[in-house]
């Protein structure tokens, strides 16, 4: 896609930014059982340093089939609990469960394990949490720089996309009124369309 113009903004928080939110988790369950089924079908040398499922394709279904997720961790780990689906509304977990289970059937591994996946997919609780994350929430860089947090860069371009879209429409300086509308995100900020 190309761009007749690209403009620059930039936010400079004068305090906490709360946003409820719903975020949704990976069952440990079910993150176990897919570790087992992810690793068996990898060689020896590639099993051992896996730290994360190869998530992408996953997320990629989901503006298509699930719009109103805002954002999705671009790593599901395997040994951490990070949160995986960020909404600001729960969305119904059957979708989830009937998206997890067509990525799963992707992922080379032994039978015995696909079974175990498929049976937890139906069985493991996936239950929303509702949280309020701070969308000023900064860390500090090894150079002892202040930067956001990890959830402040795929949620506060999504949330600001989502803003505008339902505000309706902007005025530009010289009176012109923009309209938007969203792109579905590619796992990595957000996309208007006026």
């Amino acid at each position: 896609m190309s761009y007749n113009a690209i403009e620059l903004a930039a936010y400079q928080p004068t305090g906490a930014i709360l946003q409820p939110v719903h975020i949704l988790r990976l069952p440990g369950e079910l993150r176990a059982a897919l570790e087992k089924l992810y690793r068996s079908g990898l060689s020896a040398r590639f099993a051992e340093s896996t730290r994360t499922f190869p998530i992408k394709s996953l997320n990629a279904l989901l503006p298509l089939a699930a719009p109103d997720v805002l954002s999705a961790g671009s790593r599901v780990s395997i040994k951490d609990d990070v949160p995986w689906l960020y909404s600001l509304h729960q969305v119904d977990t059957e979708l989830v469960r009937d998206l997890i289970n067509i990525w799963s059937l992707g992922l080379k591994g032994d039978d015995e394990h696909r079974a175990t996946v498929a049976r937890l997919i139906d069985r493991a609780p996936m239950d929303w949490e509702r949280m309020s994350l701070d969308l000023a929430e900064t860390t500090s860089s090894p150079g002892g720089m202040a930067k956001p947090a990890d959830h402040v860069y795929p949620l506060l371009p999504a949330l600001l996309a989502r803003q505008l879209r339902l505000e309706g429409h902007l005025t530009t300086g010289n009176g012109d009124r923009l309209f938007f509308m969203e792109s579905p995100w590619r796992g990595h900020g957000a996309e208007l369309v006026s």
